[in-house]
């Protein structure tokens, strides 16, 4: 490719080759003559790289690769103050020696590169023939029937989700194994009961009661794999049901609450890669919102988080440019792959470079302009007269926080030290949530945790496989997963402690696969449910709190007046607290009022991060199971959680 001046273009960023010392053209490699500018070319020295990007020949010149060399050397040693500054782990990745470019190029007998041409100039007429076939079968169908397969076969009344059940042919074996197991071990403790030891009798009972309990544990840890399940969303028609053209997208908000607290064990530079990741997922910026608690208050944290605020206007719009993953800096750049494979931009390439010293302005928009999502910084007032409960305390104070600067439905949390792998993620927990069929009965998502930096072929390594892969799967099949304390999305008037329209008994303790709902077993409820007390005065009481809050919606235009009619604003303060905003909020779904003074709203959510604010409530007992005593209401979320 040449411009109109005669020099050449640059095949890998698209500029100008420009010229060497001697004011001829540059050239790299004198074998096939690639086109490559000197930045290029010097980048590719500094990577280790000193053969052609097209032919794989080594650069003949070797004293233009020694100067480029020692330049390169010279311009780190400037550089190195500068990432020392920074903090940020750059990892040096192999650029594959074969470029896409080799697919364009013809050997010396040409033969290939013809049957290649062949073969698909066959394959476009066959299509051609296909699609015009297809074409006149539609023309014979009537345009009234046409309509009616459509409105058939549209996105809209179809499920966002579908269980994918494991073959029987994979699950025979194991549970054949399970069976023969369960058969050895009953023979075993009949022989063990029938055979006592009269000489050491209380040494025989102890351990028999040890083995029977061991074994009962064991018989617990296997059935929850005797039917494990997968799951399928469709992100498609996800979109094609909330996010029309031409409309405003109607996905329910999601607010992300990532959790620290001392710089020096948590270093900053990971939860800032969290946050990036968080910050660049592929949702609606208007629907996502980044809540931080640093429960250590430290100056370090908040400095980091500004400035990962700022390089956020730069990182974001490049990751949705050229759609990358994983969206976190640093182990994005620790990957050792080929990343001009697949990239056919060439500004991909000069952009890429640019993020690894990119310190932006600040500002709400990026550099193209585009709104961001939001990010709040939060640190609780905390006094040694009164409990905080660590992280939990910490989750608890996020949740009041975002109800009142944002009040999204749905709310995921993450440690500092997780990131978001797949920016897809949000949307595929929003087609179990936001299905019609499932999504009212969902309390929460989980995720499976992976790692990085694991070796892969240490047998000992610690990835949690067996637990994720296989447990967690299992339980979805029989009842739900369990909350692993994080990567999990939680529907926040479950938090509160509502039920859904219908709620679920509580599960008996031999349950199995239910097939008239085809989720769990816990959808459908047991002929006899058995409640002590206690359990009927907790319901009795939620049932009453959800009657009033439905009343309420009813009512387009109420005052305080016909408000304090169904309830007083003294239950509502014994169960949420003394923040009338944040009662409002559990009111409200979806977002604030537009009419919402921010000052207002900035001084309440410092009011409910306050220590005393759970005194007298009841935060902890019965709202927010993340610091909670009441083990029937964890016991019905995780009856009602999907795995993802």
């Amino acid at each position: 490719m040449m411009m109109e001046s005669g020099v050449p273009i640059c095949e890998t960023c698209g500029e100008q080759v420009g010229l060497n010392p001697n004011g001829g053209v540059f050239v790299a490699c004198h074998e096939c003559n690639f086109p490559i500018c000197k930045s290029c070319f010097d980048y590719r020295i500094n990577e280790g790289h000193s053969s052609c990007l097209r032919c794989g020949a080594p650069y003949d010149d070797n004293s233009t690769v020694a100067d480029v060399q020692t330049e390169a050397s010279n311009h780190f040693t400037m550089a190195a103050h500068l990432n020392n500054m920074q903090d940020v782990g750059l990892h040096a990745r192999n650029i594959s020696t074969v470029s896409t470019v080799d697919s364009e190029l013809n050997d010396e007998s040409g033969n290939p590169i013809w049957k290649n041409r062949v073969e698909s100039w066959k394959d476009k007429k066959n299509k051609k023939k296909k699609a015009a076939s297809k074409v006149i079968k539609e023309a014979q169908i009537p345009p009234a029937q046409q309509m009616e397969e459509k409105q058939q076969l549209g996105d809209a009344a179809q499920p966002l989700s579908r269980v994918i059940p494991i073959p029987k042919s994979q699950l025979a074996p194991y549970r054949t194994v399970i069976i023969m197991r369960l058969i050895i071990l009953g023979l075993f403790f009949h022989y063990r009961v029938t055979n006592p030891v009269d000489s050491a009798f209380p040494l025989w009972l102890t351990s028999v009661i040890c083995e029977i309990w061991f074994a009962v544990s064991w018989v617990l840890d296997q059935f929850p794999k005797w039917s494990p399940i997968n799951r399928e969303t469709y992100i498609d028609r996800l979109s094609e049901r909330y996010e029309r053209e031409g409309e405003p997208s109607e996905l329910a908000g999601v607010d992300f609450f990532v959790s620290t607290v001392d710089p020096m064990k948590e270093p900053p530079l990971i939860t800032a890669n969290t946050v990036l990741s968080i910050l660049a997922v592929d949702y609606p910026v208007d629907k996502v919102s980044c809540y931080v608690s640093d429960d250590g208050a430290a100056m370090l944290s908040f400095e980091s988080l500004v400035e990962t605020a700022e390089f956020a206007r730069k990182w974001v719009p490049f990751c949705k440019k050229f759609e990358i993953e994983p969206r976190a800096p640093e182990f994005y750049f620790s990957q050792k792959i080929d990343y001009l494979k697949d990239k056919v931009q060439p500004s991909f390439v000069k952009e890429r470079r640019a993020m690894k010293v990119f310190l932006g302005n600040s500002g709400a928009h990026d550099i193209e302009g585009n709104e961001l999502p939001r990010l709040v910084y939060v640190s609780r007032e905390k006094r040694p007269d009164y409990q905080h409960h660590k992280k939990a305390g910490a989750e608890n104070a996020l949740v009041r926080v975002s109800a009142i600067l944002t009040n999204a439905p749905y709310i995921l949390n993450l440690d500092c030290d997780h990131y978001v792998n797949n920016s897809k993620a949000v949307r595929e927990a929003m087609c179990f949530m936001m299905d019609p069929q499932v999504g009212g009965d969902v309390c929460y998502i989980q995720f499976p945790q992976r790692f990085d930096g694991i070796d892969r072929h240490d047998r000992y390594a610690n990835r949690n496989t067996v637990f994720f892969d296989v447990n967690m799967k299992g339980l979805d099949g029989i009842q739900g997963p369990v909350y692993v304390g994080t990567g999990c999305v939680f529907n926040r008037q479950a938090l509160y402690g509502y039920g859904p329209a219908s709620l679920p008994s509580l599960p008996k303790a031999s349950s199995s696969f239910c097939s008239s709902c085809g989720i769990c077993c816990c959808c459908c409820r047991p002929k006899k449910p058995t409640k002590d007390l206690t359990e009927v005065h907790r319901d009795s009481k939620r049932e009453d709190l959800n009657a009033a809050i439905f009343n309420l919606k009813e009512i387009d235009n109420y005052d305080d007046y016909e408000r304090s009619l169904l309830m007083s604003q003294m239950s509502f303060e014994k169960t949420f607290g003394l923040s009338s905003v944040f009662i409002q909020s559990t009111l409200m779904e979806n977002g604030v009022a537009e009419s919402a003074n921010p000052s207002l709203l900035i001084k309440e959510a410092i009011q409910v991060i306050s220590c005393g604010y759970e005194e007298k409530s009841a935060w902890g007992k019965e709202i927010n199971p993340f610091v909670s005593k009441d083990d029937g209401t964890k016991l019905v979320q995780s009856c009602i959680s999907i795995d993802c």
